[in-house]
């Protein structure tokens, strides 16, 4: 009985060896394949290698990835989605700006550094999950736009339901991606735009 037990206990152990070792060959393989691709492999350097977080990644697709990854600075808009200057012919717009639909009320200057470094990390790790069902039009206060050599990314905050609506453009001004979601790091969001804003005191 002894010696069945110690063959038996014996085998297991071959067998888990033998999984370990197809395993580890099955990851090798998989980041060989994903690092031949230089457009992949460039998107994704500079970051720990289990980043972005696997749902962001699976949202933005490659591109939006590398037009986080490739931004080289970024700029926050303050605005009020409410008002539409197009539905009274008598507004005189001439100098009104307008983002994604919205007034701007409040712009920064391109900001650069850690403060970029941190939008990029809050959006590309767990700072946005996947969109709830939630039954109510989003109220977009801020918008981060992150402009990189390949064209922009708006990621536009509502802090009263917590919704991200994400478009992207071209160089050219067209668009080439929206996404959505919710936002899963509201205070870290929230200190990003009063440090961009520090003595406003709508906030």
């Amino acid at each position: 009985m002894g010696t069945r037990t110690t063959a038996n206990t014996g085998h297991i152990k071959t067998l888990i060896r033998r999984f370990s070792l197809v395993a580890a060959g099955l990851i090798t393989i998989t980041f060989t394949a994903l690092y031949s691709d230089p457009a992949l492999k460039n998107a994704l350097s500079g970051y720990p290698l289990f980043c972005p977080a696997p749902d962001t990644a699976k949202r933005l697709g490659f591109t939006g990835i590398r037009m986080i990854r490739e931004a080289t600075s970024v700029q926050v808009f303050r605005v009020d989605s409410d008002y539409d200057p197009t539905k009274d012919p008598t507004v005189d717009r001439s100098g009104i700006e307008t983002i994604g639909g919205s007034l701007v009320i409040q712009k920064s200057p391109p900001l650069h550094g850690k403060y970029l470094t941190d939008v990029k990390s809050l959006i590309l790790g767990d700072g946005i999950s996947d969109p709830l069902m939630i039954g109510c039009v989003p109220d977009y206060g801020v918008i981060l736009r992150l402009i990189s050599p390949n064209g922009s990314m708006d990621v536009e905050l509502c802090f009263h339901c917590n919704q991200v609506g994400i478009l992207e453009t071209d160089t050219k001004g067209q668009s080439i991606g929206s996404y959505s979601g919710n936002i899963n790091e509201k205070n870290a969001f929230l200190k990003l735009s009063q440090e961009a804003f520090p003595n406003d005191v709508h906030q």
